[in-house]
This record gives C-alpha cells, structure tokens and sequence, in this order.
C-alpha cells in the first residue's frame, strides 16, 4: 500500500477531504487505504467508506464511545497493527486526534500529517490552546511532511514555530464537474423538502463551539421580523444547547436544526444566502462550495474566509464574532439582494478556477513522491 489515510474525525470537513482526494489519488495510481475510528460517524459516511472498499481500497472502521483521547491507547495499538499488517510507505493523518495517534505509534512509516485547522484560537480555552501547542511542537518531530489545505493554516503553524521545511500548502479544492451536479432551485426544494416563506439561508456546518452558530442565533433575534429562515444541517456537541438558546431567544420560527446529508452539496441553490459564522477554519469546503454554486455569501472575516484578494469584492464579511456585525452583513444582503447575487456570479467563477481538486492531489501526489525518494 502507498498511502494509509488515518481519522477519528468522521463527518464535515475531513470526510468531504477523503471522499475527494482519495478517489482521486486512486485514478493516478497510489494505491489507498483508510482507517476511521471514533465515535463521531456522520451518517452516511460508513456507506461512503463501503464503495472506497469496493473500489479497491483496503477500509477498516472501528466504532469507539467515550471520549477521544481516552480511547488514544487502544487507537495507537490498532493504528500499529495496521502498520504493521498493511505496511504503507506513508501514513497521512487528519486531524487532531488521529494526528496525535499516528505519530505515537511505534515503527512508523512516514508521516503526513494534515490538521484541518489548528485548535489554537477562542473560543477555545486556554488550557486546551496550550495542549494543543505543546503537542504540535513535540510530535513535529516525528512527522515528516504537515500538509495544510489553506494558507491560514501555514501561517498559524509558522506562529507555533513548526519546522518551515517541513510545511507544504496543498489548498482545499473542488472537482471540474462540480457545477454541473447542481440541482436547480425547484429541484434542490423538492430534494430537501423545505418550503421557506421569504429569504432562505443555509448554514452547512458541524454544532460546535468553533463554528459561531450562537453568534449566529444571537444575531437572528437582533434581526427580529427582518430575519432570514435559517437552516442549520449538522450535528455536533452544542445541538441540545443551541436549540436552548433557540427557545430562549424565541426565534425557533426562523430557525431549522437538519441532519447533515450528503446530497446537501448539489442543493444549495435551494438557498438565497450561505452563512459561514465560525470563529477558526482550516478552509471550509462549505465556503469553496458555496461561491462555487453562485450562492450570496455572509462569512466571518477570520482569516481562512478570505485566503485570496478577489473574495474581498464578492464576500459579506462580518467581524468576526460579533453578532452585531453578521445581523448588519444579512439585513444588507436581503436589502441588496440582486447586487449580492450578481457578486456571487462573479465570485463562482473565481472560485471554480482557483480552488481547484486536480491541482490539489497533483501537488499531494508529488509531496508522496518526494517523500518517497528522500527514504531511498
């Protein structure tokens, strides 16, 4: 086997990654494989993992309770015995946890590892900043290449002193036939079974803390009557305590909390507005697809939200973390709703050119290779 991709994070973000990187890098030629274990099984992704299988890749899922660095020890004896039993020439680990257990295990292959985002920032606590540093800087040592799918991400790695040899930006990208799986806005309705009365905006994203999703809430009560109807397609830790806040804030009218599902990509022209609220991101496919689908888009102004200048003209940005300013960025929008639309055209078609799939697994192929050769 060339390369075993390792994740304990199995939902969003990381699954979008691996459902388009690693058929991709089957189709030239690097033999693939994937372990995912945890507990955090969005649904749908074990089918997905059964057609990688039946397409010739070796998968194995392992289903664990409890919390994540708990079960580390029983992951890093199973992460070994797979070293060991399928023997890769590269490991390429995603995510905190599974980067922490790859890289602990003994007899290592060669390590690529790809964090989706550094948990170095608020509203993460301090302690938990000050683990993941210390943790980042001491395994650095034991990883050979870290690949970052955005160049926000580079550059907080370069905060925590990460050797700069060892750092490649390999930026998240789209495939070419993107476009063309787009449902149309009647299709997209029918498909998710939504009939929104006015404005409908969509938030595609996990129910954490990282996410702003209260911020987001916050901001819809500021709006009042003025607000958009909102849906939230994820789950996550925070889903009990945002439908609280919900409740609370009596907006539950213009709110709709859906389970992720994986046909939610060719259906967002469904939706008047995306809504992109996090505080930190790697580089969120749910931004790449949204711009890509032409859909008027409110995000953060972190970063990670705004990695190339053009977006600057095409994206309403907020300040991050405040409500006050994403209430103010959706009243402009819904005001201004045929300007914003005539940005998101100009926005798609950047987006469709620079975020890029094929430039993406052309450079991690040959990050592989090069890793290859430095070992011979």
């Amino acid at each position: 086997m060339d390369v075993l991709h390792i994740t304990e994070a199995c939902g969003a973000g990381v699954r979008r990654h691996l459902q388009l990187i690693v058929p991709a890098l089957v189709e030239r030629g690097i033999s693939c494989g994937v372990f995912a274990y945890g507990s955090r099984f969005e649904p749908g992704f074990a089918e997905e993992m059964e057609r990688l299988a039946s397409a010739g890749c070796q998968v194995k899922l392992q289903r664990t309770d409890g919390d994540r660095l708990l079960n580390l020890p029983s992951a890093v004896n199973c992460i070994e015995g797979l070293y060991r039993s399928w023997a890769p020439g590269i490991a390429h680990l995603h995510a905190y946890a599974a980067g922490i257990a790859g890289r602990l295990a003994s007899m290592r292959p060669m390590i690529v590892y790809s964090p989706h985002a550094f948990g170095i920032h608020s509203p993460v606590s301090c302690l938990k900043r000050g683990i993941v540093r210390t943790t980042e800087v001491f395994l650095a040592r034991r990883t050979n290449a870290f690949s970052f799918v955005g160049s926000a991400e580079l550059e907080d790695a370069f905060k925590l002193g990460l050797p700069r040899e060892k750092c490649f930006l390999l930026q998240n990208g789209l495939p070419a036939s993107f476009r063309t799986r787009l449902k149309s806005r009647s299709e997209a309705l029918a498909a998710l079974g939504i009939c929104p009365k006015g404005l409908a905006a969509v938030a595609p994203c996990r129910l954490e803390p990282q996410k702003g999703l209260h911020i987001l809430l916050d901001a819809l009560a500021l709006l009042g009557d003025a607000a958009p109807n909102v849906f939230i397609f994820g789950e996550g830790s925070q889903k009990t305590s945002l439908a609280k806040q919900a409740a609370k804030l009596g907006i539950e009218r213009v709110v709709s909390f859906m389970q992720p599902r994986p046909d939610l990509v060719a259906c967002l022209k469904a939706f008047d507005i995306g809504i992109i609220p996090s505080f930190y991101e790697g580089l969120s496919y749910s931004l790449l697809e949204l711009l890509c689908a032409g859909v008027p888009l409110v995000a953060s102004d972190t970063g990670a939200n705004a990695p190339l200048p053009w977006m600057g003209r095409c994206v309403n940005y907020f300040s991050n973390g405040s409500k006050a300013s994403l209430a103010g960025a959706l009243r402009n929008i819904a005001a201004n709703l045929t300007s914003a639309r005539e940005r998101a055209v100009e926005a798609q078609t950047h987006a469709c050119a620079d975020f890029s799939l094929q430039k993406q697994v052309e450079a991690l192929a040959a990050l592989y290779r090069s890793l290859r050769r430095s070992k011979e």
